[in-house]
């Protein structure tokens, strides 16, 4: 019994041993975990990151990375960049850039220095320096002061880019009266013509690029269902809703008319499928006044806001429809005899909406930011003119296409931004086209229009045809 009861406080004292030593090894465990856990010394993270770019095996300390670098349409830059490094001491981030005529570094944006994913966009830099190589990097500060710099990331803003195809409609029988300074519009892969010497409007639907097109009368019809004479068809414009505006500089009235609901209706255009026309007509007595019109060109909508350029009146008028009436505003133009116009809602540089428009008369474009003339091209000092220009229009991406009619080409103008006045400008890019019967030479080409797709259509009227530019 003895012998036993000691073996037994034997083993029990082993055990109580046992114990204090495990105790005693977590202790040392979990403060040697605290320890080894704090964040790194500036000098020895530098250390650190000097390792990490000459071993690429290591993803613990990189330096920041811009990933991409994307032109936005208002010219802006969204630049993504990443930064892994989850012990820096951090100050803050900085975003700085480079521009082709000034290579010197500046600061485009900072960056808040509590990002959790250490991932961030600034869309505060322009690319208004004209076309080549900009370059960009991100500055990582450390709370000592310590810059560590990305690789810089190079961004080529091109100048016009080659195009892919030049190639004309495949329209059977195009009157040759649609080719005497006429409009044309297209949306949705629907064209519209006015021919404003056989009073009429002409539709296709283009399906495919070669596909055999023809022109199919579209007629107006009134609350009546009789179609309405129209005098001088001139400016033609789709809306998005599907509505067909049409300005008859003759008769100087306004129509809306909502398109049928399929194509096939639209092809089949009879007394049974009809939409009504909705007609603005002139105040014969004074045909100046807001809402009027005296030899109307061109008409476009932006939202509700209906825009009308008069040729006798000198000026482009906005519209809005109120209790069935057009009121609104106007922007004169002194002397010069308007051609043609085109606005546009800009968001991009101002708080508010602005709305831009370019007026095209015999020898210039005049723009404008709102009612306020901001510029006009050519200048005095350019060697690029206009000869008797016919139409402009407006790609995706805000560069100006101008029908240069005598002249037989289209120029091209690219679109900057002016810092002293932070609006728009529009500066000489290219000009496309020679006299000539070939794909990509012109023949006094006169109507322009360009589609949702960024395809330019021209009204090539000395070859009898409608070219596309991709």
């Amino acid at each position: 019994m003895l012998v036993k009861k000691k073996i037994i406080e034997y083993k029990f004292s082993n055990t109580i041993n046992l114990t204090k030593l495990f105790v005693i090894l977590m202790i040392l465990a979990s403060f040697c975990s605290l320890s080894c856990s704090k964040k790194l010394t500036n000098s020895e993270l530098k250390e650190k990151l000097n390792q990490t770019q000459e071993s690429s095996s290591s993803q613990n300390y990189d330096i920041p990375k811009i990933v991409s670098v994307q032109k936005n349409n208002n010219l802006t830059v969204t630049i993504d960049w990443e930064f892994n490094q989850k012990d820096f001491p951090l100050n803050e981030f900085k975003i700085e850039g480079t521009s082709p005529h000034n290579k010197q570094w500046i600061q485009i944006g900072n960056v808040s220095s509590s990002l959790t994913s250490y991932s961030s966009q600034v869309s505060s830099f322009t690319f208004n320096d004209g076309f080549g190589d900009y370059q960009f990097r991100v500055i990582a500060l450390s709370n000592e002061n310590d810059h560590f710099y990305s690789d810089s990331f190079t961004y080529v803003y091109e100048s016009f880019k080659k195009i892919n195809d030049i190639y004309p409609l495949n329209i059977q029988q195009l009157p040759s009266t649609v080719l005497n300074n006429n409009k044309l519009t297209i949306k949705d892969n629907l064209l519209f013509l006015s021919d404003t010497t056989n009073q009429s409007v002409y539709m296709t639907s283009i399906v495919t690029k070669n596909a055999q097109l023809n022109l199919i009368p579209y007629s107006f019809f009134d609350e009546n269902k009789q179609i309405i004479q129209l005098g001088k068809p001139k400016g033609i414009h789709l809306a998005s809703n599907k509505e067909l505006w049409l300005v008859d500089a003759n008769a100087d009235k306004l129509l809306k008319n909502p398109l049928p609901n399929t194509i096939k209706e639209l092809n089949e255009i009879t007394s049974q499928n009809i939409n009504i026309t909705q007609v603005f007509n002139s105040n014969p007595n004074n045909k100046s006044e807001i809402g009027s019109f005296f030899n109307p060109m061109n008409v476009q909508t932006i939202n509700n806001t209906i825009v009308i350029s008069e040729l006798l009146n000198h000026r482009v008028q906005f519209l809005n429809l109120t209790n069935n009436k057009l009121l609104g505003s106007s922007i004169s133009v002194n002397s010069d005899s308007i051609i043609s116009s085109y606005s546009w809602l800009d968001t991009s540089l101002a708080s508010t909406p602005t709305i831009y428009t370019a007026i095209l008369t015999n020898n210039n474009v005049l723009f404008y930011k709102d009612q306020e003339q901001i510029h006009s091209w050519p200048s005095k000092e350019e060697t690029n003119s206009l000869s008797n220009p016919s139409d402009l229009c407006f790609d995706g991406d805000g560069r100006l296409y101008i029908s240069d009619t005598d002249n037989h080409e289209i120029k091209i103008l690219y679109k900057t931004i002016n810092p002293s006045t932070n609006s728009y400008k529009w500066n000489y890019e290219v000009k496309i086209g020679t006299k000539g019967t070939n794909n990509g030479q012109f023949n006094s080409p006169t109507a322009i229009a360009c589609d949702e797709n960024n395809k330019i259509y021209i009204l090539d009227s000395g070859n009898q045809r409608i070219q596309v530019l991709e």
